[in-house]
């Protein structure tokens, strides 16, 4: 009962672990849902329907871990060193060689360009404006003049890039379904 209680809790809060429930006794099925299970097996278990259960659920693992590792950069600015881990950026601000990374409880700054540290940053990433960079991942809604973060704040769009804009963040939602 210990056990069983402490995966609902961490069930509640993560897709994570998965749990495929194999038992002999097929009236412990509502055992199964009690866990959140991914999946219920009934002995004896088939080969096929075993290789087909793990294959559903590796698929499943990859989706909700794909974009998990925290990948970051390192940033520099009045000789201090500093880690930047890329999911937490909002958006990139540029003036002059000066960035302003904006991310949910702080600004860092660094010297730089765009077309820079937009080689540093991963596919969730695109430049909206020649001085503004966002983080789809943190996009709330958007306009043909500008796009909220879901911090709610508003990030200018250009007039020239906004046809690419909408193309490539169709393409970032239609990757995050999985």
């Amino acid at each position: 009962a210990y056990y069983k209680k402490q995966i609902k809790e961490g069930s509640a809060s993560s897709a994570l672990p998965l749990i495929i429930f194999i038992t002999g006794l097929p009236e412990r099925m509502p055992d199964a849902f009690g866990v959140r299970a991914f999946q219920f097996l009934v002995k004896p278990i088939d080969e096929k329907q075993f290789v087909l259960v793990f294959e559903q659920a590796k698929k499943a693992v990859f989706c909700v871990t794909k974009g998990s590792r925290a990948k970051s950069i390192s940033v520099s600015f009045g000789g201090i060193k500093r880690t930047v881990f890329i999911p937490d950026i909002r958006f990139i601000e540029s003036n002059g060689r000066k960035l302003i990374i904006h991310m949910k409880d702080e600004v860092v700054e660094t010297y730089g360009t765009t077309a820079e540290i937009m080689k540093e940053l991963d596919k969730s990433f695109c430049q909206v404006h020649r001085s503004f960079i966002v983080n789809m991942n943190h996009i709330s809604d958007y306009t043909r003049s500008s796009i909220q973060t879901t911090d709610g704040e508003s990030v200018p769009m250009s007039k020239y890039k906004y046809k690419d804009f909408v193309s490539e963040y169709a393409t970032f939602l239609e990757s995050e379904l999985c």
